[in-house]
């Protein structure tokens, strides 16, 4: 079920579009084919994967170029994908990006459908420019998140001169640095780019500065793949199957 959605938003001041993918009956399961029993009440909520676009897109293009309604549907995640423009997922002038996605979007998400509000349930990913966003969120509020998946992600190449904190709030091994010497505790991480991809140096830096500071994490460097869709598609069925779950639909997967 997809399902797009305006509304006003009182972190951003204006209209903000949201698409929201929540797992339904399949054609199967309307015809009595499957040992589902047909249902529009789900058994249970379901976990929300955040998914965060680059420079240039906006929240369809997720939903244009991979299989992600397909994978949420398979696999009984919902997702949440917000055009964000080319702003980083950062605070800017009026508009307060950090406090949307951190708290005002989960909100309608929990609020509105039936979607897990618990942190074992919750994960972000993004790529490119979403991926620097999802490590962003990640580290600045890892209570929130499950896990965090960074695709081809844009970590060194941050606009900052617009943001309207300082500029350690956005820097991701700053944050890091910080959360480790607190003790937090993170979410569980996903790095993975292609390697013939022009910014591969900010995905592979990630991972060798994760790997000395004994932070656990998983990182799939793949050969053949440039800054595109066909890898982020691959990337995407990956993490979601990958993810850490706990929720009541862990390991039952769907023919959709």
């Amino acid at each position: 079920m997809r399902i797009d959605c305006n509304y006003t938003s009182q972190c951003l001041g204006r209209m903000v579009s949201v698409t929201f993918i929540i797992p339904s009956p399949t054609f199967p399961d309307a015809i009595g084919v499957t040992n589902e029993k047909y249902s529009l009440t789900p058994r249970a909520k379901y976990p929300v994967l955040y998914l965060l676009h680059g420079v240039g897109n906006n929240k369809d293009n997720w939903l244009l170029y991979t299989r992600a309604e397909l994978y949420a549907e398979e696999n009984n995640i919902a997702v949440c994908c917000v055009s964000a423009e080319n702003k980083f997922y950062t605070d800017r002038q009026g508009e307060k990006w950090e406090e949307f996605l951190l708290n005002e979007l989960p909100e309608l998400a929990c609020g509105y459908f039936p979607i897990s509000p618990r942190r074992e349930d919750t994960y972000v990913a993004g790529l490119s420019m979403g991926g620097y966003g999802a490590a962003l969120l990640a580290l600045t509020a890892p209570q929130k998140y499950a896990a965090c998946g960074c695709f081809s992600g844009a970590i060194e190449k941050v606009d900052l001169a617009q943001c309207i904190r300082p500029a350690e709030n956005y820097e991701i091994y700053t944050l890091l640095d910080r959360r480790l010497s607190e003790g937090s505790t993170l979410p569980a991480l996903y790095v993975a780019c292609g390697e013939d991809d022009m910014i591969y140096d900010n995905s592979l830096r990630l991972h060798e500065t994760l790997e000395a500071k004994g932070v656990k994490h998983y990182w799939e460097s793949v050969k053949g793949y440039r800054h595109e869709w066909r890898f982020w598609d691959m990337q995407l069925e990956k993490f979601i199957k990958w993810l850490p779950r706990t929720d009541e639909y862990k390991g039952k997967t769907r023919n959709v």
